[in-house]
């Protein structure tokens, strides 16, 4: 979840320190993601395989990511963003 917030953010222009700074994560981590994005696509968006079923992305929250990675900014402040995420993700 935390992936696709920092690929959001970024897609509205959001700087490394202003998205690491809200999520508390690294400079570098937010780097990576992006570039992972900028790579892989959706795909970097999954969970690193762990113990136990792997969980994918949903088609719904990737269809509501690639269709408002652009306009979401205008209409919604940081924390509406989360929070629609979150609902998605449910």
């Amino acid at each position: 979840m935390r992936r696709a917030i920092v690929v959001m953010m970024s897609g509205q222009g959001q700087t490394v320190r202003d998205i690491s700074s809200l999520l508390q994560v690294s400079d570098d981590y937010v780097r990576d993601v992006i570039h992972a994005f900028n790579e892989r696509g959706f795909d970097a968006l999954d969970p690193k395989p762990s113990g136990g079923r792997r969980k994918r992305i949903g088609e719904q929250l990737r269809n509501w990511i690639s269709r408002d990675r652009q306009d979401v900014p205008r209409r919604l402040g940081p924390d509406r963003l989360l929070d629609l995420v979150a609902d998605q993700a449910a």
